[in-house]
């Protein structure tokens, strides 16, 4: 696979930053989906006590 690499020291620190948070942010909302939806389903679901034991893994993934 090839490696692409962006100087990240030259042109608008505005745009540079952006291009470089953006796809981080977006995951960060997909994972914060997967997030809620997991709990919802475990909640509803499975009951509350599987639900206890879901939550602290949430927190340990990020």
């Amino acid at each position: 696979m090839k490696t692409v690499q962006q100087d990240m020291t030259s042109g608008k620190p505005m745009k540079i930053i952006i291009n470089f948070t953006l796809p981080i942010f977006i995951g960060n909302v997909f994972q914060q989906f997967y997030n809620m939806a997991d709990a919802v389903i475990v909640g509803k679901f499975v009951g509350t006590g599987a639900l206890a034991a879901v939550e602290p893994c949430i927190y340990a993934q990020h």
